[in-house]
């Protein structure tokens, strides 16, 4: 069941980004760190439209994960999505037949899920409220390896954010925030 919906998460994406990105399907690469063979669900390039508005012009990955069971309160899952995506944006991956490290990597786990912007205050949660709540301080610390969330929505097409600030999106084009395209090594 989780491969079938994870399909569908999959087509998803394609449906709402093909018009404004080129994208490469299961591209195979190497971790920088320890030079073992990697495989990201998608590299991404913007199209020129979107580099006239001021989107980056360089490749990038997208990983698509189904959560199974979003709603609980341990970080399992959670955590594996989100170490998975950080050591993507440390590998290189076969682009047009050269080794390209991904300007940022984006997690889709299908936005019905959770919705981040919306995570309360950690006292007295209910298992959703804190599985939003942990999703929320995971991705706060990724935007620093170059990890956001790429959000899908009908009416408004996609979003992509670090941390829940929009770095772009379809409707309202790119936003303020830059932290997830600007390297971090160290200290911050």
């Amino acid at each position: 069941m989780g491969i079938e919906i994870e399909d569908e998460l999959k087509r998803q994406v394609v449906r709402h980004l093909e018009n404004d990105f080129e994208l490469l399907n299961e591209v195979e690469g190497i971790s920088l760190v320890d030079q073992s063979g990697v495989r990201i669900d998608y590299m991404a390039l913007a199209k020129p439209h979107l580099i006239k508005t001021g989107f980056l012009a360089e490749w990038f990955g997208i990983e698509v994960k189904q959560i199974l069971d979003f709603s609980r309160g341990d970080m399992g899952k959670k955590s594996q999505v989100i170490w998975q995506a950080i050591t993507y944006s440390q590998s290189a991956f076969l682009v047009n037949n050269a080794r390209t490290r991904p300007a940022f990597v984006l997690v889709y786990i299908g936005d019905d899920q959770f919705d981040q912007t919306r995570a309360p205050v950690l006292r007295g949660l209910s298992d959703g409220e804190w599985a939003k709540a942990t999703w929320r301080a995971l991705i706060n610390i990724a935007q620093y390896a170059n990890v956001g969330q790429l959000r899908l929505e009908p009416q408004q097409g996609w979003e992509i954010v670090f941390s829940g600030g929009r770095y772009f999106s379809k409707a309202r084009g790119k936003g303020n925030v830059n932290i997830g395209v600007k390297r971090y090594v160290g200290s911050v």
